[in-house]
């Protein structure tokens, strides 16, 4: 302490409280602390009780707490098994629209779990306003899905909530967006300058795009399925195979947004694709094996 400066006055009783929360915010990100925030509001609402996270919480519990504190307890039941049984992005998608529905419902003093159809069409009606019927045949899938892994009615089986689904798809038009597909027109201006030149010898990062390219187009995988490739999973062609011709190969697609049980796929390669993984494989950095700890490339 420097000389003439007071001690910082201790003992008050909101100190207990403002010095750990000041800690959390030195070690923690912005981010971090939302999706703090976020945890404690979807596991207040699951319990029935207001959020203390939002300005406008209720000061009282919402009605029925037993039945929710049954259902928080067949939602931890579910949220176990779910870890295993459904894909990381299914969940984070279910625990977002939870979020959404339940903030919406806390707003207004009504219980989303168990939810009536009113409540559930009333939803619909805001949201609505401003979301594509993707979106809301989403947040009707994750409120089905959470009714029935608490072990409640579903409401969104009512025939109000079908009919103003419907409706809303009706006003909105259910057309989707499709993404321009990766054509040779527009593939080829790209591939011609991944190639090596008197001038312009190509760099590591380079090979790697271009192979990465190439498998894609011969593949069609999804860009999820691209990063998840192995070297292992990767061979040459049967030179006895009478169709196969020299140089093209085969390659494993372990799991894929449509093979959810992984049950796998191989996929041909060209010889141009196969002779841009060669090249990329001679410079890729090498990765630890997950068993002997030895760097190597065969899993990357």
């Amino acid at each position: 302490m420097r000389p003439g400066r007071a001690p910082r006055p201790t003992g008050r009783p909101d100190d207990g409280d403002r010095l750990p929360r000041r800690r959390e915010h030195r070690r923690r990100t912005p981010a971090t602390l939302r999706r703090y925030r976020s945890s404690l509001a979807w596991w207040h609402a699951a319990g029935g009780y207001a959020n203390p996270c939002a300005t406008t919480a209720l000061s009282t519990p919402l009605p029925e707490t037993d039945l929710a504190n049954a259902g928080l307890a067949a939602l931890r039941r579910f949220l176990d098994v779910a870890q295993r049984g459904l894909a990381s992005a299914t969940l984070r998608g279910v625990r977002a629209d939870a979020r959404v529905f339940a903030a919406w419902c806390g707003a207004r003093g009504l219980s989303w779990l168990p939810a009536a159809p009113e409540t559930v069409c009333a939803f619909l009606q805001g949201a609505g306003a401003t979301r594509k019927p993707a979106t809301i045949a989403r947040y009707l899938a994750s409120i089905a899905l959470l009714h029935r892994a608490a072990e409640h009615h579903n409401p969104c089986d009512h025939w109000s909530v079908t009919l103003e689904r419907r409706g809303h798809a009706r006003e909105h038009g259910s057309a989707r967006r499709q993404a321009t597909a990766l054509t040779d027109a527009v593939l080829e201006p790209i591939l011609d300058r991944l190639v090596t030149t008197d001038k312009r010898p190509l760099r590591p990062i380079d090979r790697r795009d271009r192979a990465l390219l190439l498998v894609g187009r011969d593949t069609l995988a999804r860009a999820s399925e691209l990063v998840a490739l192995r070297w292992a999973d990767l061979h040459s062609v049967d030179p006895d195979d009478p169709e196969a011709r020299p140089g093209e190969g085969i390659i494993c697609i372990r799991r894929s947004k449509t093979d959810p049980e992984g049950e796998g796929a191989e996929v041909w390669l060209s010889a141009e694709a196969m002779a841009a993984l060669a090249a990329w494989r001679v410079v890729a950095p090498r990765w630890p094996d997950s068993v002997t700890g030895a760097a190597a490339r065969a899993s990357g």
